[in-house]
C-alpha cells in the first residue's frame, strides 16, 4: 500500500488497540492500528494515520484491546499475560448468577 495520495480501500481497519507488532525490534503501538486488505496485513502504525491512509469497508474501533497481528495463540495463558495491569477490576458471574466484584492489585 501506498504510504502518500487518496486513501485506499482496505476490508478492515482495527484501530485504537495496543499493537504488538510481532516485529524484530518486539515495538508496542500504544493506540495504533491495523489495515487488512484480502486477507493480509498490509499496514500497522498509530491510529491517527489509518484514517488518512485507508477507507475501510469496515471498522473495528478496539480501544483498552490488544491486537496481536500475526500471533496465533493457540494455548489460552499467553492472551492473560499479556493483560496484567490492562485491568485494575472486573466482574465475575458467581455459580448462583450474581455477579462478583473483584480488584487486582498491581505488583
Amino acid at each position: 500500500m501506498v504510504a502518500s495520495g487518496p486513501p485506499q480501500p482496505v476490508d478492515l481497519v482495527i484501530a485504537g488497540a495496543d499493537v504488538l507488532t510481532m516485529d524484530t525490534g518486539c515495538r508496542v503501538i500504544s493506540d495504533g492500528a491495523l489495515a487488512i486488505a484480502d486477507g493480509r496485513i498490509v499496514w500497522v502504525g498509530p491510529a491517527t494515520e489509518v484514517s488518512r491512509r485507508f477507507v475501510p469497508a469496515y471498522r473495528l474501533d478496539a480501544p483498552g484491546r490488544i491486537a496481536m497481528p500475526g500471533l496465533l495463540d493457540t494455548h489460552f495463558h499467553t492472551g492473560q499475560q499479556l493483560l496484567r495491569g490492562k485491568k485494575r477490576s472486573f466482574e465475575l458471574p458467581s455459580a448462583n448468577g450474581s455477579r462478583v466484584s473483584c480488584t487486582r492489585l498491581r505488583h
